[in-house]
């Protein structure tokens, strides 16, 4: 029933029209608290009490703008919140919570480990049939015969050593890139050394496994967030901590987090 209706709704509202019905639904019931209780949106809500006023924050697939718009709320005017957002659609929307605002600043562009000024982004070939846009499924696609079925979207790809190398201070980091993660995140190493921030990842399966031992080898602990308190990652089985987001804490950090364990 929820498939149908979404896909009714694309067919008629558009492209621009869906994402912006989605956005709208998602900030009233996110301010209504209407979401508290759902586990999807666990970190949506624990994300306030872990952002500073005064941090700078890089959202990577910044998408239509859930995190961001938390973010925007705890930032004061000496923080600053830089959004990564490759597809033109998204940042439509996500311009209607960022523009005005003098501590955002909005990339264009996907990261990578090279620089090319042309690249598709697609969804997965698994969910071409469903006939509306799984919103938050896009991802850099080499795939010639999934470019071809499915919708996709132009950008350009940027190394991510390069992108990150001129900041004096980066204090968070919210990272969601459907499995480009094993690309973008050991690419940014020198960054992540340098600044030592906190690091929210989504992954999964053996891109989960891979990260944590990427983590583990600079120094940062994975916690997962279990019924609101942070538990260490290394004490829980792999099964309960796949499909949700690990956050990941260089030692220098963990007094950040230490009343939430």
């Amino acid at each position: 029933m929820t498939k149908l209706l979404k896909r009714t709704l694309f067919n008629f509202l558009g492209l621009d029209g869906y994402l912006s019905l989605l956005q709208k639904t998602y900030l009233l019931s996110y301010k209504a608290g209407f979401l508290k209780n759902n586990p999807i949106y666990a970190w949506h809500y624990f994300v306030k009490k872990l952002v500073r006023e005064d941090d700078t924050v890089v959202d990577i697939g910044a998408n239509l703008g859930y995190f961001a718009s938390v973010f925007l709320e705890k930032l004061s005017s000496s923080g600053h919140l830089y959004c990564v957002e490759p597809v033109e659609p998204y940042r439509k929307q996500l311009r209607k919570i960022t523009d005005g605002k003098k501590n955002v600043t909005l990339f264009s562009f996907a990261l990578g480990n090279e620089n090319k000024e042309s690249i598709h982004l697609g969804m997965p070939a698994a969910f071409s049939d469903l006939g509306y846009l799984r919103h938050g499924l896009v991802t850099v696609e080499t795939d010639e015969r999934a470019i071809a079925q499915n919708i996709t979207f132009n950008s350009s790809l940027k190394k991510a050593s390069e992108v990150f190398a001129p900041f004096t201070k980066i204090d968070y980091i919210k990272c969601d890139i459907e499995g480009y993660e094993t690309v973008v995140i050991p690419e940014m190493k020198d960054a992540l050394l340098k600044h030592k921030p906190l690091v929210q990842l989504e992954t999964w399966h053996d891109n989960l496994a891979f990260m944590i031992n990427f983590f583990k080898e600079i120094g940062f602990e994975p916690f997962n967030l279990v019924n609101g308190k942070l538990v260490s990652c290394y004490t829980l089985p792999m099964d309960q901590i796949n499909g949700s987001d690990v956050l990941f804490v260089p030692k220098e950090k963990r007094e950040r987090i230490e009343r939430f364990l």
